[in-house]
């Protein structure tokens, strides 16, 4: 692989994805948005391109209208992944403006397939993917065990302090993989435990305090919305999905895409 300095001279930069266009309030040091995502000289390029960023939910906060006023204009393309987004940049004015998928959703299930690692836990197993801590993914995973007498398993970024053959609290990718491509069921509180959940046609449920507009865009158009759970006490993480019928639908986005990217590289041609 090959390093190259971030202020060389570039014919085409992509930017993406993410929450890259958020507004960050870490510390005393990192507050408000990053310019180096949004095309200031930071990156010297010739073309920019912008692929399915996000925005958090920080679309009608003060500043974000300048902001984008100041810097989309240096874009050549724009992508992003949330229809609420897209609308909100029309109305600003920005023309032209395409709805992108997750990237890690170009990539054909059975190229993830062979990346993942062989399979971990030999048990049927229920995956509890809760980056949120939340309580109510707790209680959903819980009901499914009882439900399908099937052992849970945690995937979780926290180092437990007390070992345990059913949490994996220091999982690299290729597990990450593993553990969501041979569950029987996902639990999970994270989008792209969503997105994997989606690629690899497993059956899941969502949960979260607060609906973003990446997670809802994610499940409305790939038909999935009443995969987020709102409270423990629903049927609905029972019922089976038909993913004859999502992956029509995902198709569709997925290849919108690809054809976005081969519009932006066009000027090579």
């Amino acid at each position: 692989m090959k390093i190259v300095p971030i202020r060389a001279d570039y014919d085409a930069v992509f930017y993406g994805s993410d929450t890259i266009w958020n507004r960050w309030n870490l510390n005393a040091l990192y507050t408000g948005f990053d310019s180096t995502y949004w095309g200031s000289d930071t990156i010297a390029a010739k073309h920019r391109f912008s692929y399915a960023p996000s925005m958090g939910n920080v679309i009608d906060n003060d500043g974000t209208k300048n902001q984008c006023k100041k810097y989309l204009q240096l874009f050549d393309k724009i992508s992003v992944r949330e229809v609420p987004l897209k609308k909100k940049f029309e109305e600003w004015g920005f023309k032209n403006i395409c709805i992108t998928v997750d990237p890690t959703m170009l990539l054909s299930r059975n190229s993830w397939h062979l990346l993942a690692s062989q399979r971990i836990v030999k048990d049927e197993y229920i995956l509890l993917y809760n980056l949120e801590r939340s309580e109510v993914c707790k209680e959903l995973a819980a009901k499914i065990e009882r439900e399908k007498e099937m052992r849970i398993i945690q995937l979780t970024a926290l180092v437990s302090k007390v070992g345990s053959k059913d949490i994996y609290d220091t999982a690299g990718p290729l597990e990450f993989l593993s553990l969501i491509c041979h569950a029987s069921y996902v639990v999970t509180s994270s989008f792209h435990g969503c997105v994997f959940s989606i690629i690899f046609n497993k059956q899941f449920c969502f949960h979260s305090e607060v609906e973003t507009e990446r997670i809802s865009s994610l499940l409305q158009s790939s038909g999935l919305q009443e995969r987020f759970i709102k409270t423990p006490d629903t049927a609905t993480m029972y019922r089976p999905i038909n993913y004859d019928q999502v992956n029509i639908l995902v198709e569709k986005e997925i290849t919108s895409s690809k054809h976005f990217i081969a519009d932006c590289l066009k000027i090579f041609s």
